[in-house]
């Protein structure tokens, strides 16, 4: 159970439809911008700010830009035949056009009167060699011009929430908002020059004065400072309830991974040598290692995890190895017993489709002992699977299972190390967010004698030589991947199915061509992807099914149709499917022109580059962290922690020493972050601490 909310906090947490003027309607357009309660309303900062600089004439500024002027009015023009009605007004030494779309203009002309003087604020624009001001955001009596604000937050809207309604809900909010006690040390608000939390709040939303930008900068900076703590607190916090349980130490002699080591017939990179040594230092510790390892596509991180694993049976305990898919599981469990070959150790298998009386014998001989290391899918997490003595579960492609499956592993094996692996690598801002809980290991260089891969980009009118390319490739024995970007049937012609584009290729080429995607039934995507694992299907048409869980050293081209409908580590996970063998391979990169700025530079980083930590440092830049990461989905709503790497760091520090010191959070700067973490719905963290 969750602890009781503080009493003080209570008005934060009341609906929207507590503050004045908000009835059902408004509120059910503010849920629209995530906006449900009063704290959510002062979470919303604005976007940017609106400077009104008042100028006697728009002579005096260069448009685009924001103006008011004191005006008089000159005459209207009707808008006729669907144009805009127009009032030709003069300031000082210019005249000018109010444009108005959609207005009536019995309207304006209440509004503006023929030959009154009135204030009128908004953005001014060059129309031809005449300026305009499309829809004045204020038009006052000329005594009331001291109630246009001299600067203005404009906040992300939606329809039925104007800016100037958005600001009086703010300064309600901010009413009945509690002066909270400080979360902070002295010393980090003093070294900041920070102001409080709630003159943080109205500073940020210019309800402080005719304040600098740098004193909103510095407020902004300190709301953004508080979520990124509370963020790095949880995660922190969660990684010690994960390691709260003593592991039991693991440390081998090495005999085994040597034999291993012989009949990999390769020596490891220094990059292998070097996370190997992390993960191997980390088991040897009394305390839970978990640790997220990230490699590349190709960099060799199972044989790090095999080699990891090794060294939890040479301790004299056991291992696991969970895949996402059946055919991954099979195809690492066959690389296993390849390695394990006059080792001794026990490898099995564990799926969905483990016979039922297969499936007794493999957990009755688990639970005795006589199983080494099990390999699987999520069947590895049922209930009835139980380990005699678990060191170490090793979670591949992790990113496809979710929080609680991967601590489900954990729940029955209390010693147990987890080590994760992805091959999706991400910049390190992203890590700190998603897996703050886990050290992180990164895996940059590649084994020697990789082969390359070429990768070209053409436009669908091309389709047809693409498709004479593989004709030839598949009569030298080679396979194919072709990936398409729907399942269904689109209305767009540029679109094709895998069903549809797989039997167009089976009209022009004479090989065994299969398709899958994710609709079919488990039974048939097995079969074609074992097929094609086999050799037997030559070509595989399929969406991005395939973007893990097909290691076939014998396709060595890949083809990527639409490539501009996907995301850059997308392409290049897909792209990560060849160059797996001996052949030279090649990626072609089929797009329906024309392109936008953002699909063209997405093709060229994948046709420049195939380092994975550069391509995702390239996806966060062009994507921006709202779409790569979902900063609101990720429980941000004013932070962006993945342009803010410095002050993240700062957070984590701050937070990883508070931890230290005050593990319960029952001292007075902890009850204090109580409410901080309250305020980002990160209460249930320190439910059965305090």
């Amino acid at each position: 159970m969750t602890p009781d909310r503080p009493e003080e906090l209570y008005p934060l947490f009341k609906s929207v439809e507590s503050l004045k003027g908000i009835g059902g309607a408004t509120r059910a357009a503010l849920e629209r911008l995530d906006v449900r309660l009063v704290r959510d309303i002062l979470l919303h900062l604005p976007k940017s700010i609106i400077y009104r600089p008042r100028v006697s004439s728009i002579a005096d500024i260069e448009p685009p830009a924001f103006a008011t002027i004191r005006i008089s009015v000159d005459r209207h023009i009707p808008g006729k035949g669907g144009r805009p009605c127009r009032v030709q007004v003069s300031d000082a030494r210019s005249t000018f056009m109010l444009v108005y779309f959609g207005s009536r203009r019995q309207h304006l002309e209440r509004l503006l009167p023929v030959g009154c003087v009135r204030v009128v604020s908004g953005k001014v624009e060059a129309f031809g060699s005449q300026s305009q001001m499309v829809h004045p955001d204020y038009v006052v009596e000329a005594q009331r011009e001291q109630d246009i604000p001299l600067k203005e937050p404009l906040y992300a809207l939606t329809e039925g929430v104007s800016n100037r309604s958005m600001r009086r809900f703010v300064a309600s909010a901010l009413e009945v908002t509690p002066n909270l006690e400080e979360w902070h040390n002295r010393a980090v608000i003093e070294e900041h020059n920070w102001p409080s939390w709630h003159n943080a709040l109205r500073i940020a939303h210019e309800f402080a004065g005719p304040g600098s930008d740098d004193e909103r900068n510095s407020a902004v900076e300190r709301l953004t400072f508080d979520e990124l703590t509370a963020n790095q607190l949880v995660l922190i916090m969660q990684r010690c309830q994960l390691r709260r349980a003593n592991g039991a130490a693991t440390e081998g002699n090495g005999s085994l991974r040597n034999l291993v080591l012989s009949n990999f017939g390769h020596e490891l990179t220094a990059g292998q040598n070097r996370v190997l040594d992390e993960i191997l230092f980390d088991l040897a510790q009394p305390e839970r290692m978990i640790r997220l390892l990230q490699g590349d596509v190709g960099s060799g991180k199972t044989m790090v995890a095999i080699l990891a694993l090794v060294a939890a049976v040479e301790s004299g305990g056991q291992g696991t190895l969970m895949l996402p898919t059946e055919i991954l599981a099979q195809q690492q469990c066959d690389v296993a017993r390849r390695l394990f070959e006059g080792t001794g150790i026990v490898v099995e298998l564990l799926t969905g489709n483990t016979r039922s009386a297969r499936r007794k014998e493999i957990l009755d001989l688990l639970i005795s002992g006589g199983i080494d290391i099990l390999v699987g899918t999520q069947s590895l997490i049922q209930s009835d699977v139980h380990f005699q003595d678990l060191r170490l579960a090793v979670i591949d492609e992790q990113q496809r299972f979710g929080v609680a499956q991967r601590r489900m592993l954990l729940k029955s094996n209390s010693a147990a190390n987890m080590l994760m692996m992805t091959a999706t690598p991400i910049p390190r801002s992203l890590a700190l967010v998603r897996y703050g809980e886990a050290d992180i290991s990164a895996l940059t260089d590649k084994p020697e004698g990789r082969v390359k891969i070429r990768t070209a980009a053409m436009p669908a009118c091309r389709r047809a030589e693409v498709i004479e390319r593989l004709r030839a490739a598949m009569k030298d024995g080679r396979q194919a991947y072709w990936i398409c970007p729907v399942v269904e049937d689109a209305s767009d012609p540029r679109y094709a199915t895998p069903e549809q584009r797989a039997a167009e290729l089976s009209a022009s080429i004479d090989s065994c061509i299969g398709f899958v995607h994710g609709q079919l039934l488990d039974q048939r995507k097995i079969e074609a992807m074992s097929g094609f694992v086999e050799g037997k299907i030559r070509i595989l048409v399929a969406t991005t099914v395939v973007e893990v869980g097909m290691d076939v050293p014998n396709a060595s081209i890949m083809v990527i149709e639409s490539a501009e409908c996907f995301g850059l580590a997308q392409l290049h996970q897909l792209r990560g499917r060849i160059g797996r063998g001996s052949h030279e391979s090649a990626c072609v990169l089929i797009y329906n022109a024309p392109l936008n700025d953002t699909a063209k530079s997405r093709l060229s980083t994948i046709r420049k580059t195939i380092d994975g930590f550069k391509i995702a440092d390239a996806d966060l830049e062009l994507r921006g962290a709202g779409e790569l990461a979902g900063t609101r989905q990720s429980g941000f709503h004013c932070a962006d922690p993945f342009s803010q790497g410095e002050l993240l760091e700062e957070a984590r520090s701050k937070a990883r020493s508070l931890v230290e010191h005050d593990p319960n959070l029952v001292s007075r700067q902890g009850l204090a972050i109580r409410n901080l973490l309250f305020l980002f719905d990160q209460d249930h963290m320190f439910a059965s601490s305090g």
